[in-house]
């Protein structure tokens, strides 16, 4: 899994085929991963807040905003 500030993208680590998880971000940067939750986190260094989707096979789920407050620099989601 990884950003390229414009979408999260994963990659197959057989075929090295992308598929598009969450798209048209405006900057985001990095990208942490709930294996339980099946939650995916990325920090968007434009806007200085951390973003949280679930990742669903069925589903559309919407992108929710987890955190914006006394964000200084977004470049790590896994220390907040």
């Amino acid at each position: 899994m990884f950003a390229n500030r414009h979408d999260v993208r994963l990659m197959s680590l057989y075929t090295h085929d992308f598929k598009e998880v969450v798209h048209h971000l405006h900057s985001a940067i990095a990208v942490d991963y709930d294996y339980r939750g099946r939650r995916i986190f990325w920090s968007d260094v434009g806007s200085e807040k951390i973003f949280w989707f679930v990742e669903s096979i069925q589903l559309l789920l919407p992108v929710s905003q987890m955190c914006d407050i006394g964000i200084m620099k977004s470049t790590g989601c896994a220390k907040k």
